[in-house]
C-alpha cells in the first residue's frame, strides 16, 4: 500500500512542482489541547438544520458541516475555524490563538466511522491548497526563537 508521503511525491512531480513536506507528526500536547476544547465545545454546540425535500446527500453533508463550523465556531475556545477557500483538501483551517498555528481540518457528515472503508482515504485532489495556506511548524518552546516554516 501506498504512503501519504510516496503518494505527495508522486503528485508534486505530476503538478511540476518541488516536493514540499506537507505532513508532519503531532504534538502530542496539541492532541491533548484540542481534544479538550473540541470536547468542550461540542458539549455546548447546538445545531438545527431544515433541509429541503429531494436533498442530495452531497448538499445535506455540506449543509450539516456549514451549520455544525458556525455554531461550533461560537462555542470553542482557543481556536478559530475558518473557511478555506478553494477547491480540494482542506475545506477548513483551525488557527491556534496562541501562536497562530494552522492545522488541516475537514469536517465529514457521518453517523458512524467505518475502518474498513477506503473511500475514506482517497486524496485526490491537488496540493496547491495545502502548499499556499499550510506551512508545517513545530509547536514553539518557551525558551526558542521564531518558528520557521519546514518547506
Amino acid at each position: 500500500m501506498e504512503t501519504l508521503e510516496t503518494y505527495l511525491k508522486k503528485l508534486a512531480a505530476y503538478e511540476h512542482t518541488p516536493p514540499a513536506n506537507l505532513i508532519a507528526p503531532w504534538d502530542l500536547r496539541d492532541v491533548d489541547q484540542i481534544h479538550v476544547a473540541f470536547d468542550d465545545a461540542l458539549n455546548r454546540t447546538q445545531i438545527s438544520l431544515s433541509p429541503k425535500p429531494n436533498t442530495t446527500l452531497s448538499k445535506l453533508g455540506n449543509q450539516i458541516e456549514k451549520s455544525f463550523s458556525d455554531a461550533f465556531q461560537k462555542t470553542v475556545v482557543g481556536y478559530n475555524l475558518l473557511c478555506c477557500k478553494g477547491p480540494g483538501y482542506p475545506d477548513r483551517r483551525l488557527e491556534d490563538l496562541v501562536d497562530a498555528r494552522l492545522f488541516a481540518f475537514e469536517i465529514k457528515a457521518k453517523t458512524e466511522f467505518d475502518l474498513t472503508n477506503t473511500a475514506r482515504m482517497v486524496l485526490t485532489c491537488g496540493t496547491r491548497k495545502l502548499r499556499t495556506g499550510f506551512a508545517p511548524r513545530p509547536r514553539p518552546s518557551k525558551c526558542a526563537g521564531p518558528t520557521a516554516a519546514w518547506w
